[in-house]
């Protein structure tokens, strides 16, 4: 044991008074000091005494020190960048001017940049320069200082802009031109578009109330009337009255997320055209198209369209239609869906603009939709 403490003091006896060394062991006594003391202001004050002792004595120890990058043949002083990674977090420690970890890193690269400019701006005395005391090469070197400092400084903040953009609208990484953007780099698989979850939701709905009027008896004929009147103002499953349904089921357990209020539902419904033609006759009764529009930023100028079409057959006793067998339940035997082309590969069908005179109902239930209905 005294032969521990021997070699301790001896190591100690090497530390000048007057140095990076001394201010270190100084920030670490205070941090031990920290530790033992209870009262909140006396804690607050020796933490800031901490702090400035061990930013100090770090920029003092690595004062002038350089790492070579091979191949290039550069020398970079990393003194700075250290010291101004822990006067970054000193300051978002104790909620100085920083009040959230992003701009903690956006600031780092202007507070080294400070910190590496000082000693060029400073003589002895000490007295800051005048600008005809600079020599060339310093104003060069401040020049490209500054200069390094906003760019790193706005990359990162670019990386927050775009990372916080992407929160907000989950549905642009599954735009297929993702993978073409010089900033995004896709790491996993891209997700489904929330415009298929509206759609999916959509076609449950529907389905549902197809068999809740299976049980208070609904007829086959009834059935069909339902969906060919899906725009009428006395149609449950009208656009206008889910759209607020689907948005609290797709968009509740998402709160605060923007893309919510830029999806637009709407749902049409086409009848068979084939039984115009002399002597033909249709299996199916029409179409009914649900459709999922986006409003939102997007490589498209004018959105996209995302769309599901279920068909809808005519009478049990028609021909019967291939591929579509004949289940207990009406809601599942009166609609056949095609699935949407983009529901395991992001967004990859044909991108439809939007009409400028049409009138589309708003998804979000707290926006005023319009109430005329679309023409067909």
């Amino acid at each position: 044991m005294k032969k521990i403490i021997d070699q301790f003091q001896a190591r100690f006896k090497d530390v000048q008074q007057f140095s990076g060394t001394t201010a270190l062991l100084l920030g670490i006594f205070s941090w031990l000091v920290y530790l033992l003391i209870r009262e909140p202001a006396a804690k607050e004050l020796v933490a800031l005494t901490g702090w400035f002792f061990l930013i100090v004595g770090t920029d003092w120890v690595l004062f002038k020190k350089t790492v070579s990058i091979p191949l290039l043949g550069l020398k970079i002083t990393y003194g700075p960048w250290v010291t101004g990674a822990l006067l970054a977090i000193a300051l978002y420690s104790n909620r100085f001017f920083i009040q959230d970890i992003p701009t903690a890193l956006i600031s780092w690269p202007l507070l080294s940049g400070f910190i590496a400019a000082i000693p060029f701006l400073l003589k002895t005395g000490p007295q800051i320069k005048k600008f005809d005391d600079f020599l060339p090469f310093e104003r060069q070197y401040l020049v490209l200082l500054v200069l390094i400092s906003l760019l790193l400084s706005c990359w990162i903040r670019f990386h927050f802009l775009l990372d916080n953009l992407l929160q907000q609208y989950p549905s642009l990484l599954a735009d297929r031109n993702v993978n073409k953007s010089a900033f995004i780099v896709r790491l996993t698989p891209p997700p489904v578009s929330q415009g298929v979850t509206i759609l999916d939701t959509a076609e449950a709905m529907i389905r549902d109330e197809l068999r809740r009027g299976e049980l208070r008896g609904r007829s086959w004929t009834d059935g069909q009337r339902l969906l060919r009147n899906v725009q009428t103002e006395t149609s449950p499953i009208r656009s206008i009255n889910l759209a607020p349904v689907i948005a609290e089921k797709v968009f509740g357990n998402l709160p605060g997320v923007e893309e919510a209020r830029l999806w637009l539902y709407n749902a049409q419904f086409f009848p068979s055209n084939i039984d115009n033609a002399p002597g033909s006759q249709s299996p199916w009764y029409g179409t009914l198209l649900l459709q999922a529009i986006w409003r939102g930023p997007s490589s498209q100028p004018n959105g996209y369209t995302l769309a599901k079409s279920c068909r809808v057959p005519r009478e049990p006793d028609a021909p019967p239609v291939r591929g579509l067998e004949r289940p207990k339940e009406l809601s599942f035997y009166l609609l056949k869906c095609d699935p949407i082309e983009s529901r395991t590969r992001g967004i990859t069908l044909d991108r439809t603009p939007l009409p400028t005179t049409t009138p589309w109902w708003n998804l979000n239930p707290q926006t005023p939709s319009a109430s005329p209905t679309p023409s067909i």
